[in-house]
């Protein structure tokens, strides 16, 4: 047998671990962005401040899985590109980087995106991506 716990300032150890363990993440709760106040802190926002280049490269990057890979044959690939339409066709506006709310907040019409992507033909794609990669040159000037 081991010894009992030792006691700190009144508490043994046993009671100390579940007393902090009980109480330690009473004040973790993260911060709520609501989509509204995620639009409003980029109206404020310009285009060069990291959180609209994040959503811009975001928005790019799944736009270019989504048209570089929806015609592979690789299953990884095949992965890549169908976390990327999900995502663009997701309707969930609770998460401030959510196609709808990231498209939205830089001036691009979702609906019209997402048209342009789930309809369009090899041509189409490859115009969209070069319209999409103009996003953050656009942020840089």
């Amino acid at each position: 047998g081991g010894e009992g716990a030792k006691p700190v300032g009144g508490l043994t150890m046993d009671g100390l671990s579940k007393h902090a363990l009980d109480h330690s993440f009473e004040t973790l709760t993260p911060d709520v962005a609501l989509p509204d106040q995620f639009g409003d802190l980029w109206g404020r926002a310009n285009r060069t401040d990291p959180e609209p280049r994040l959503a811009i490269a975001v928005l790019q990057l799944a736009v270019v899985d989504f048209c570089k890979f929806s015609r592979s044959v690789r299953e990884t690939e095949q992965r890549v590109y169908r976390k990327a339409k999900n995502w663009i066709l997701s309707s969930n506006r609770d998460w401030p980087y959510s196609f709808a709310n990231i498209c939205e907040a830089i001036g691009v019409s979702p609906e019209n995106l997402r048209n342009a992507l789930m309809q369009g033909s090899s041509e189409d794609h490859d115009r969209t991506l070069r319209d999409i990669g103009k996003l953050l040159d656009i942020g840089r000037g």
